[in-house]
C-alpha cells in the first residue's frame, strides 16, 4: 500500500494512516516476541545446555525473521525495536548454576553469529601441586584456566579469552 500509494490513488491522509501502522504494529509484535522469549527463557534457569539450545532455536526459528522487521523503510520510516533482542534479565551475576541473570555474560563469551551452533568450548590449565606446611600431611594443588576458546560448527569460533595458553 505505502509503495503503490500514487498508482492507486490512496490519499496522502490514508498514506500516513498506512505507515502509522505499520510502524506500530512492526514495534508491537517484535515487543511481542521479544518479551515471550525472555519471559521462557528467565523459566528454564536450568542446564546451560536447555539455555543454549533454547536460545538457538528461537534465533533460528523467530528472531532471524523479527529483526529485519525493524530494517523495513518506506520513504524514509525505519522502525527500531523496543528491546534489546540479545540480552535477556539484568546484568550478569556469577553463580555457580546458570541463570537467565548470567546470560548477558555468557553471551559476551559465546557471542557470534545468531545462525551458527554451539559445538563446545576449550582451555588450557595449569596445574601446581606442592606439599602443605611441614608438619601438616599431603599436599595442595591448584588449577588455573589460562585461556578459554569457543568453539561453532562452520569452522567459526572465537580468538582465546583470558591469557594467552604457554604452548601453542
Amino acid at each position: 500500500v505505502i509503495l503503490n500509494a500514487d498508482e492507486w490513488g490512496i490519499s496522502a491522509a490514508t498514506l500516513r494512516t498506512y505507515r502509522d501502522y505499520l510502524k506500530n504494529y512492526t514495534r508491537d509484535y517484535s515487543n511481542y516476541c521479544i518479551n515471550t522469549y525472555q519471559s521462557a527463557f528467565k523459566g528454564l534457569n536450568t542446564r546451560l545446555h536447555d539455555m543454549l539450545e533454547f536460545r538457538t532455536y528461537m534465533f533460528l526459528n523467530v528472531f532471524e525473521y523479527v529483526s529485519i522487521w525493524s530494517l523495513f523503510k518506506y520513504q524514509s520510516l525505519l522502525v527500531s525495536s523496543g528491546a534489546n533482542l540479545y540480552a535477556s534479565g539484568s546484568g550478569p551475576q556469577q553463580t555457580q548454576s546458570f541463570t537467565s541473570q548470567d546470560w548477558p555474560f555468557l553471551y559476551s563469551l559465546f557471542q557470534v553469529n545468531s545462525n551458527y551452533v554451539l559445538n563446545g568450548f576449550s582451555g588450557a590449565r595449569l596445574s601446581n601441586t606442592f606439599p602443605n606446611i611441614v608438619g601438616l600431611p599431603g599436599s595442595t594443588t591448584t588449577h588455573a584456566l589460562l585461556a578459554a576458546r569457543v568453539n561453532y560448527s562452520g569452522g567459526i569460533s572465537s580468538g582465546d579469552i583470558g591469557a594467552s595458553p604457554l604452548i601453542k
